[in-house]
């Protein structure tokens, strides 16, 4: 092993690197974006097959300079048609085609320094023209071609660690040679051949902290395999590969934020397969490749930006079939520091009860993603929320329930155990101001009208709070930073009783006045000013509002652009969205602040009734 050679500076900051006050967070963010005075991103280029057979070359540039690349080291082997993955400080890469056979081999380098890979382990399954996508903290690997035949598995490691691969999942489709790449979030899996077509458009994602299997995401604007991928933590890109027509030089992108279909951003400086990826927060390149002869050729592109690929500089040896990673990819920005006005939708009835939490950001629009899962699949959840906490409380699992889960609302993941209701029940319903959670009415073996508070920061079991008015399930729910609304619901016949209760004052709640119509499994949004209940059961579409501060009947709002029974809203103080309901995944939106009917917004990751949301930033929190 050659001797190890530093390729970056000191990572932490000194007196004279920048002036003013930075704090660690955006230091960390300045480091993964070579705003730090000193710092750099690296793209690393590891293996690939070569005009004389297989190679073993890692190759190394910075992103944001222009330029040749310079030899880092060698992997444990000569691969070709490997994966690479990353986290801030390793580079991973796994798989391959070797000496004639298919590989499972896994090894790693320290970015930073300079120097030969070192064995890592071994993927769960041998096999070669797979994909990798990571953020800080796990790495997945996914298809590729085993022993003849498409693969369909989904692999992770933690990359911090040393060890084998363990199973994640599957692909929605067993595939090979595609590319993925991340967001903080998700691993997205792009294009590849599958035994359905030779030319796939999919688009598969994963929650990167939870397990399971693939969901669809949209589809690439033209089928393709061999192709290469890279990404911010906004914006994906899928450049190269080929087609139907033969090699292609198109580049597309989609925006991470919500599932869909591929955009066109521009064209590579000419038309190849097999080459490879990698990005800062600002740039992609991608390098290597074939047009019926091996390349040396690296392009770049702003990923914020459209338009075609220029010369960025070239490989060390000209090759295909390469892997590459990076210390600065769009999985490794904190998510904290990309996510804001995050809606996430829990539970629910599909007509069996489910686990699933979607997301997405209530100002973007577009389809839901996978968040991950509840404790325990359940419907009926009520709900509330802090700007970093969402809480699921009760609910129906085959039994009425008393379980209270928690999530961090900025970091993807399955839920954990926060504590208990006060009693067991399902269609309890919720709301919150900035510290207190609140869990009103449900049904035991009769409506209830108990009402629990718990402090949202902390863990453990809910305290009582008083009572409502009348006795209650399925009402809808939301908040000012002052007061609780509940209103409508079900006592043994459909509602239209609205009541408050203030968050921070324990005691019974209060008459605020009349819906417009009686109903139940509605559901409530709210500005810190404005609270709205829209859709209720018996295929209702009407939309009230009220205004919190005040008492009185609620006044028309509208109508929903589809009647909804059982949905779940959420909101960012500014636009409210109702998702899901009986026999459908579509989401309406409104905004809080004027009158009129929903518009259609986008949908769910699966169609399902009952469940409930949380937000970081709705009305109960201003």
């Amino acid at each position: 092993m050659p001797t190890r050679k530093f390729i970056g500076i000191d990572k932490n900051p000194v007196a004279s690197d920048a002036s003013g006050v930075w704090v660690l967070s955006e230091h960390y963010a300045a480091v993964l974006g070579n705003r730090w005075p000193g710092d750099a991103v690296y793209a690393l280029f590891a293996g690939g097959e070569s005009a004389s057979g297989e190679e073993n070359t890692i190759d190394y540039v910075e992103v944001v300079s222009a330029g040749n690349a310079t030899d880092f080291g060698d992997l444990t082997r000569t691969a070709y048609y490997l994966a690479g993955l990353s986290s801030t400080t390793r580079g991973v890469f796994g798989g391959g085609y070797v000496g004639g056979g298919y590989s499972n081999v896994i090894d790693y380098v320290t970015i930073a320094t300079t120097g030969d890979a070192s064995d890592f382990g071994d993927l769960t399954v041998a096999r070669w023209e797979l994909g990798g996508a990571s953020n800080e903290t796990r790495g997945l690997w996914a298809g590729g071609l085993a022993a003849g035949s498409r693969n369909n598995t989904i692999d992770y490691i933690t990359i911090a660690t040393t060890g084998n691969a363990t199973d994640f999942g599957d692909l929605t489709e067993a595939a090979q040679a595609l590319a993925g790449l991340a967001s903080p979030v998700h691993a997205i899996f792009v294009g590849g051949r599958t035994a359905a077509f030779n030319y796939d458009t999919r688009i598969d994602h994963v929650a990167i902290a939870s397990t399971g299997d693939a969901i669809a995401w949209g589809e690439l604007t033209v089928g393709r395999w061999r192709l290469a991928a890279a990404s911010n933590s906004t914006r994906g890109l899928a450049a190269g590969g080929v087609g139907a027509s033969g090699n292609l030089d198109v580049i597309d992108y989609i925006t991470l934020a919500s599932a869909g279909n591929a955009t066109d951003f521009g064209d590579l400086s000419f038309a190849r397969r097999w080459l490879a990826g990698a990005a800062s927060s600002t740039r992609a390149i991608f390098g290597g490749g074939t047009d019926g002869s091996v390349t040396n050729v690296i392009d770049s592109v702003e990923i914020d930006t459209l338009g075609n690929a220029v010369d960025f500089g070239d490989l060390t040896v000209a090759r295909q079939s390469v892997a590459a990673c990076s210390n600065g990819h769009g999985g490794l920005t904190p998510e904290s520091q990309v996510a804001s006005g995050r809606g996430i939708l829990a539970g629910g009835y599909t007509p069996s009860v489910v686990s699933t939490i979607d997301y997405f950001t209530i100002s973007t629009g577009g389809n839901a993603l996978v968040f991950g899962g509840l404790t325990t699949a359940r419907r009926g959840v009520g709900s509330c929320s802090s700007t970093t906490r969402g809480l699921f409380g009760g609910g129906y699992t085959g039994a009425n329930s008393n379980v209270i889960d928690y999530i961090t609302m900025a970091t993807a993941g399955n839920a954990t155990d926060f504590g208990d209701l006060t009693i067991t029940r399902e269609s309890t319903f919720g709301c919150s101001d900035p510290t207190r959670g609140i869990f009103a009415g449900g049904y035991t073996t009769s409506e209830v009208n108990v009402i629990d508070y718990v402090t949202i920061a902390t863990t453990g079991n809910a305290t009582d709070f008083a009572d409502l008015t009348v006795a209650r399930q399925t009402s809808g729910s939301l908040a000012s930073p002052t007061r609780g609304i509940f209103g409508g619901g079900w006592t043994g016949a459909n509602s239209n009783v609205i009541d408050y209760i203030t968050i921070q004052t324990i005691g019974n709640a209060t008459d605020f006045g009349d819906l417009t119509v009686s109903r139940h499994w509605l559901s409530g949004v709210s500005s810190a000013t404005r609270g709205v209940f829209s859709g209720g059961n018996s295929g209702t579409s009407t939309i009230d509002y009220v205004t919190i501060a005040t008492t009185g009947n609620a006044t028309s709002f509208g109508n929903m652009a589809t009647a909804r029974e059982g949905s779940g809203g959420v909101s960012n103080s500014t636009t409210g969205v109702f998702c899901g309901g009986l026999s459908t995944a579509t989401c309406d939106a409104i905004t809080i602040a004027t009158t009129g009917n929903a518009t259609t917004y986008g949908s769910l990751t699966q169609a399902r009734s009952r469940l409930d949301g949380v937000s970081d930033s709705h009305g109960g929190l201003q």
